[in-house]
């Protein structure tokens, strides 16, 4: 696994987790692959997401239900039903950007 698409795993359980705990006014209600699809909770905390070794981040990605878009779909990630596609610049966090069809 390279480094975008573990940044990428790792952007995707950060959303789950604020989907789930609703802070800060958090209004993500549903997060997963495709309209009306929701990939599973897990249990851990942001910390615990940073920290995760590959091997451990394919356990939990498993977990949840989690698998990589085709390379021929424009959306990594649904968010509340809104299509997004997820890219890291490895530098600083990844971004989170709103897929469009054209």
């Amino acid at each position: 696994m390279n480094i975008g698409e573990t940044d990428e795993l790792k952007a995707i359980l950060t959303l789950i987790y604020h989907r789930d705990n609703k802070e800060n006014n958090c209004n993500i209600n549903s997060v997963g692959f495709g309209f009306g699809h929701n990939y599973n909770s897990h249990d851990l905390n942001l910390q615990n997401i940073l920290d995760l070794t590959e091997e451990e981040l394919i356990v939990q990605t498993n977990k949840c239900g989690l698998k990589k878009s085709p390379s021929s779909y424009k959306a990594d990630i649904y968010i509340n039903n809104d299509p997004y596609s997820l890219k890291s610049t490895r530098g600083s966090k990844p971004a989170l950007l709103k897929a469009y069809s054209s």
